[in-house]
């Protein structure tokens, strides 16, 4: 494997604060969110299933919460344990993918896609408030009749547990997506509220 690279902390330290704004840049929930995307984008590629995601993702949060510098070193060493595994070289990698997002037109795309994104959300404003299709509830539907059926396979109930629990986190991603929207448009009604009732008052104190 290839073992210099121009990647750094700093590069990307760089790069965040010349992307994005400085607000943007340390936001700790925003920060969490794209890694964690990242994440399973790479445990997707490296042929992690839905299933197994959501198994992890129970067994996690069952558990009691970890120490960030600790949680970080685990990161950083069973990502270079997954490198070793596929024969890749993380910093390399790391090094490319600089490359790519420091490119003028890259940056442009990602300050657009950050743009349309609802605040605090973790997902684009199109896929968060994304609603369950007709096919989507039918394949429910049918997913939950398959695995009541008596004489239905072990296998075949399990692959349709599966089908369910998808569609499950689908939707309490979108429930989670529409109260955020809505505490955030109460919020800025409520701002608006406050600004015309101090308007008011300034009105009447220069009547007065």
């Amino acid at each position: 494997m290839k073992t210099s690279s121009a990647w750094s902390q700093e590069r990307v330290h760089k790069w965040l604060l010349n992307c994005f704004s400085l607000k943007t840049s340390y936001d700790k929930i925003e920060r969490s969110h794209r890694f964690l995307e990242e994440a399973l984008e790479l445990a997707q590629a490296c042929e992690c299933s839905k299933s197994e995601v959501y198994q992890l993702v129970d067994y996690v949060f069952n558990r009691p919460t970890g120490g960030l510098v600790q949680e970080v070193g685990g990161v950083l060493n069973t990502l270079a344990a997954l490198c070793i595994a596929n024969n890749i070289d993380m910093m390399v990698c790391g090094d490319i993918e600089m490359d790519r997002v420091c490119n003028p037109d890259t940056m442009i795309e990602i300050r657009a896609k950050q743009a349309a994104k609802p605040k605090h959300s973790p997902l684009p404003m199109t896929d968060a408030l994304a609603l369950p299709t007709q096919k989507d509830m039918a394949e429910a539907k049918a997913v939950i009749t398959m695995a009541l059926e008596p004489d239905v396979t072990e296998h075949e109930r399990n692959d349709a547990l599966e089908q369910f629990d998808v569609l499950s986190h689908h939707l309490s991603a979108l429930f989670d997506a529409l109260k955020q929207v809505t505490k955030e448009r109460d919020e800025a009604r409520e701002a608006v509220k406050t600004h015309r009732g101090k308007q008011n008052e300034n009105i009447k104190r220069l009547v007065q």
